[in-house]
């Protein structure tokens, strides 16, 4: 009778499901029930603010993402692609929700999707249930996927990253066009979420599937059989990939271009070494000491099961997923890795240099550990002994016991070694309760209830060692602090730039659950932090996105200077006067020319100047100088004896300045209308001169004068310029990014082939 319920219980699909989606549920149910929120590392300051963006472009609050003249100077916003603006998850939560409740709903729902994917990849694996689900929590509640938690787009890439590892397992059970052609939604998709260095890993992945077939008999046979369709039928999805994803690829692709990555960028190197790395493979450890790293995998008991799987006979699916964890593993490891310093230095995989860290890379080994665990699980419920290799099936203990206790004995043993002092004890209490618990069932020959039991463990570790592990605060945290508020009293104040540099806080590395990490959080906000300022009204030339324009990196030692008062040019010429930087937050008191102290809140060592220097975003100048690149603008800047503009252009127009000594009293601008895609003025002026826009020059930005189209040339490193001739004249200064709407045409095309292929292979006549 009992046998007969419990068999039932480990049949059903939807008990694995509700433990999931239990767990789920109860580590985002302080964001689900009360709305509240989480502001660790990148967590509020940049995925809540994405979120708001987005939120308010499907309100009608925000006219443009393609745009924005609010960050950096001017930043093509939607190339990025770190707000996953045309993801599912994303588009949904902004659209039902208001941006505090829809952070957390969409960080809920991709935790559940990403771990639903998982479990997927290892039903089509041909692992049962219960392990299936082990494998899924695993990796859902693995360190590293929990500090990933912390950043949106990352945690939102990680859900297409397993639907990808799903579709293309799909793909090679059945090797058919109609199958392969599935993998191109969720790896579109994927490169839509925003965090493409996921990507690029799961590639790196994937080619070790590849290598997999070449190792293993059965992977030979299959690649023999089958190589004609494997070719031809990557190259289709590899197509339709890039053209599902070109709406995003081609202004990403073109970002880098002109980003200060485009000559590839040097590698963070630092942290620590490879005992503490490991250390954290096979412990939890959630920042247990100052400046601790997040962790990696840290459960003893699946990690122990994945070993197992080592000594196992792999059929060369699961072969390619052990060779995919142990190289992206290595590879996350950055400089601590042996192995990777040795690819790293000989390029033995292109592109790695194009990465400033290495860290994601262990986001996406994890999930080879993860199935490795499920499928020895899986494995150990069979009760067959003849999956081992020979020399453990030798040993004299019934069933499937003696190779593990053999392999789970070895790593307890060898995991002491990477025990450090503050790491929890508690570690190795529910890795023995696991393990001890699973040899028992085998000595009893009750294999049967291996996985549940593992699933039942897994479940009361993550509960007592993982739930509450970040910190959630009342949206109260989020609230306008008394800077904004101040800067709002001007009428004006969102015609010029916010900077932030001399203030931060560093509040991004405070641990989880640091006692005061809300208050660093509100010091944060006081101090003009970009993404939030720039929700509230307030531009910057600041951003926290990745691809900042080389022009606006070229600026920021000059910036720096100037903002601290360390440059003999007279105010009024300044950069941070003709770029327009109006409002400085500083940590003490200064004495620059023309700051005038706005606030000061000892406490908090906060200080908010106005630069009265500071010009408005719309300009006009007598004439101009020619210059040949922005480092020679820059250069003319820092030397020039009063406001010029420096036009970068081989030839200048004529402009007769010297007919026209009254120029600034007979000019006047007119009909002024600002928006993310357009400028338009009209110029009213007895002489002719130049018309000044401080936002960044940029592919797509084009000028019309009077309707007809004239050159717009690049000006003071992070402006734009078009000449006007005497009398009047209507500027228009449009952003038509040919990359996007190029993009968005290919990708519609794509779709259509996709859903042709689709519906010819499920309809079409066979063969």
């Amino acid at each position: 009778m009992f046998d007969a319920i419990f068999t039932r219980l480990l049949n059903s699909r939807l008990c694995c499901a509700g433990i999931l989606l239990s767990l789920v549920t109860c580590f985002w149910w302080p964001a689900l029930s009360r709305g509240e929120v989480i502001v660790h590392g990148d967590a509020a300051h940049h995925g809540l603010s994405l979120i708001t963006m987005l939120h308010n472009w499907m309100t009608g609050k925000l006219d443009s993402l393609l745009w924005s003249t609010g960050i950096y100077g001017g930043h093509p916003l939607f190339a990025e692609g770190q707000g996953g603006f045309l993801t599912p998850i994303n588009v949904l939560g902004a659209l039902l929700f208001e941006p505090v409740r829809a952070f957390g709903v969409v960080h809920w729902a991709n935790m559940l999707a990403a771990g639903a994917g998982a479990y997927t990849l290892c039903r089509i694996l041909n692992i049962d249930r219960w392990s299936s689900l082990f494998g899924a929590i695993a990796l859902s509640f693995s360190a590293v996927w929990l500090v990933c938690q912390s950043n949106l787009t990352v945690s939102g890439t990680l859900v297409w990253m397993t639907w990808t590892m799903v579709a293309v397992q799909f793909w090679l059970k059945s090797l058919s066009l109609g199958r392969a052609v599935t993998i191109a939604i969720p790896a579109a998709l994927m490169m839509l979420a925003g965090y493409p260095h996921l990507a690029y890993g799961l590639l790196v992945y994937f080619a070790c599937f590849a290598i997999a077939w070449v190792l293993t008999k059965d992977g030979r046979e299959f690649l023999s059989g089958n190589y004609r369709k494997l070719i031809l039928h990557s190259a289709v999805v590899g197509v339709l990939a890039l053209g599902l994803s070109a709406v995003q690829l081609l202004p990403l692709i073109e970002l880098v271009q002109f980003s200060h990555r485009s000559e590839g960028i040097n590698l963070a190197v630092g942290g620590y070494g490879l005992r503490t790395h490991l250390s954290s493979v096979f412990f939890f450890s959630w920042y247990d000491w100052p400046g601790a790293p997040g962790g990696i995998f840290g459960i003893l008991a699946a990690l122990s099961f994945a070993v197992l799987a080592a000594f196992m006979r792999l059929p060369h699916q699961i072969v390619g997923h052990f060779l995919g964890a142990i190289l992206l593993l290595n590879l996350g490891l950055g400089h601590a890795s042996p192995i990777f310093a040795l690819i790293y230095e000989h390029n033995l995989i292109p592109g790695l240099r194009s990465f400033r860290i290495m860290t994601p890379f262990l986001a996406v080994g994890c999930v080879g550990l993860s199935v490795l665990a499920a499928y020895a699980i899986s494995t150990l419920a069979k009760g067959d002994r003849t999956y081992f290799r020979r020399f453990l099936q030798l040993l004299p203990v019934p069933g499937n016991a003696g190779p593990a206790l053999v392999v789970f004995t070895a790593c307890l043993v060898c995991s002491y070694y990477f025990f450090l002092p503050e790491t929890s004890v508690l570690n190795y209490v529910f890795a023995l309760a696991c393990l001890g618990s699973v040899l028992v069932l085998l000595v009893c020959n009750r294999s049967q209830y291996v996985p549940p039991i593992a699933v039942v463990w897994l479940v009361a570790e993550i509960v007592v060692l993982r739930n509450g592990i970040y910190d959630f605060y009342d949206a109260s945290v989020l609230a306008e602090p008394e800077t904004v508020q101040l800067i709002k009293q001007d009428a004006d104040h969102n015609d010029y730039n916010a900077y932030s540099m001399n203030s931060r806080v560093g509040f991004v590395f405070l641990r989880p659950r640091h006692p005061r990490l809300d208050i660093a959080y509100s010091r944060y906000l006081s101090s003009l932090a970009p993404f939030p300022a720039l929700t509230w009204g307030i531009p910057s030339l600041d951003g926290a996105l990745a691809l900042n324009l080389r022009r606006h990196a070229l600026l920021s030692g000059q910036l720096q200077l100037e903002s601290t008062g360390d440059t003999a040019l007279p105010a009024g010429s300044r950069a941070i006067d003709l770029l327009g930087v109006r409002y400085f937050t500083f940590n003490k008191r200064v004495s620059v020319p023309g700051f005038q102290l706005m606030l000061e809140v000892p406490g908090n060592r906060l200080r908010l100047y106005r630069n009265e220097y500071a010009k408005p975003k719309v300009q006009t100048y007598p004439g101009a100088v020619a210059v040949a690149d922005p480092e020679e603008a820059l250069a003319e800047m820092r030397a020039a004896p009063g406001p010029v503009l420096f036009v970068e252009t081989p030839a200048l127009p004529p402009v007769n300045e010297s007919s026209c000594p009254g120029f600034e009293s007979s000019v006047a601008l007119t009909s002024v209308v600002k928006s993310s895609q357009r400028y338009s003025a009209v110029v009213e002026s007895e002489c002719p001169g130049w018309l000044f826009i401080r936002d960044a020059y940029y592919p797509g930005w084009h000028a019309l004068r009077d309707g007809e189209p004239v050159p717009l040339y690049p000006a003071q490193v992070l402006g734009k310029a078009v000449p006007f001739p005497a009398g009047s004249s209507r500027i228009d200064v449009v952003y038509h990014p040919r990359s996007f709407y190029l993009g968005a045409g290919i990708s519609c095309l794509a779709l259509a082939v996709l859903f042709g292929i689709i519906i010819r292979s499920r309809f079409g006549r066979p063969g």
